[in-house]
């Protein structure tokens, strides 16, 4: 597998601080820590094969030694929590919450899949990523497609405030994880905002606007990855699609694609 960075610094951020791009990481199934491929379809649930692959670059970039004991928070945690089983299943002592007061609080759903992985210690508390009640109280704040949803039909400063109360909710030193949907082309662009969820005012943001949201962060890397699977109609389809993804991700702009896949040191 090549894997190919670039590295460059970013006007407003910390001196010493850099944003890493990796190209090109086309991670397969059983290639996270912990996660076989059963484990990746309860804990990702749709287009599982695009956001693996963004999963497993985050992963790649843990260390047990350092995950092993630590404290994380998954905000957003929909109808699979799987931040929080991923997590757990590396040793991470997880605060599975929901990320608004719109929001329902954790699903059944998800606590049966917890369940299913034997994940005792899991805490469930209903949080509002507006207003996180922690300071300086975990070491991972991570979330998935969170960010469009909270800022819908709002603007980009909204995003800002929960990407600055997720890292003043951290310790020094820790990290904040961010699996998201990228606005991607016109034709991805055009079919959420008529038949997606753009059409109920998800909030769609570049890779450039991601990057502006985390001034406050030391270093920053990132990949991004997906392009055709959205478009397919079943599981299968999207399944085949997303390997066809892996090798395009080689060819294609970044800006092309429809997943970012974040981590983020305070």
């Amino acid at each position: 597998m090549a894997v190919h960075a670039r590295t460059r610094l970013v006007p407003g951020f910390q001196v010493g601080s850099s944003i890493v791009h990796w190209r090109n990481c086309n991670y397969g199934y059983g290639q996270v820590m912990s996660m076989s491929r059963t484990v990746a379809n309860d804990a990702l649930g749709w287009d599982v094969h695009n956001w693996y692959r963004a999963l497993a670059f985050v992963d790649a970039r843990l260390e047990s030694d350092w995950l092993r004991g630590k404290r994380g928070l998954e905000l957003g945690a929909g109808f699979n929590g799987g931040l929080s089983l991923w997590l757990a299943l590396r040793g991470v002592r997880m605060t599975c919450s929901g990320c608004h007061p719109s929001f329902d609080d954790v699903s059944d759903v998800t606590k049966e899949i917890h369940r299913k992985y034997r994940l005792s210690d899991v805490i469930y508390e209903r949080v509002d990523a507006t207003r996180i009640p922690y300071t300086g109280s975990f070491d991972i704040v991570a979330f998935r497609s969170v960010i469009g949803g909270i800022s819908r039909s709002a603007d980009i400063e909204t995003a800002r405030g929960v990407v600055q109360q997720a890292e003043a909710a951290l310790r020094p030193g820790g990290k904040l994880i961010m699996l998201e949907n990228l606005a991607a082309t016109p034709l991805h662009r055009y079919l959420r905002q008529r038949y997606g969820s753009g059409a109920h005012g998800w909030q769609y943001y570049s890779i450039g606007e991601f990057l502006s949201l985390l001034e406050g962060f030391h270093g920053v890397s990132y990949m991004a990855t997906g392009f055709l699977g959205c478009f397919g109609r079943t599981e299968r389809q999207r399944s085949l699609l997303g390997w066809i993804d892996g090798g395009l991700d080689s060819l294609i702009p970044s800006r092309w694609n429809y997943i970012v896949a974040i981590i983020a040191q305070k």
